[in-house]
């Protein structure tokens, strides 16, 4: 399952169809404005206690996610990036 997820996130075939289905969700799902996200990326890497970007419990800790795809964050929006 993992592989076929990492195979999924690096193929840009397989990317740009599940940006499509997550775009068709969303249409159908008659979200607002703001919880349609403006930029999405697909990461392997997976999210457990052990990694330390979700709590025991499995909530997010938004600071340490923040730090973790920082540089990832900066180019999708168009940041300086060093």
């Amino acid at each position: 399952m993992r592989i076929q997820f990492l195979l999924l996130c690096l193929i840009v075939e397989k990317r740009l169809h599940l940006h499509f289905v997550i775009k068709m969700f969303i249409f159908t799902a008659n979200l607002e404005k703001f919880e349609i996200p403006v930029k999405i990326r697909l990461s392997p890497d997976p999210w457990t206690p052990e990694t330390g970007l979700v709590t025991d419990a499995f909530k997010l800790k938004r600071k340490e996610l923040t730090a973790y795809y920082q540089m990832d964050i900066d180019r999708m929006y168009g940041k300086n990036v060093k």
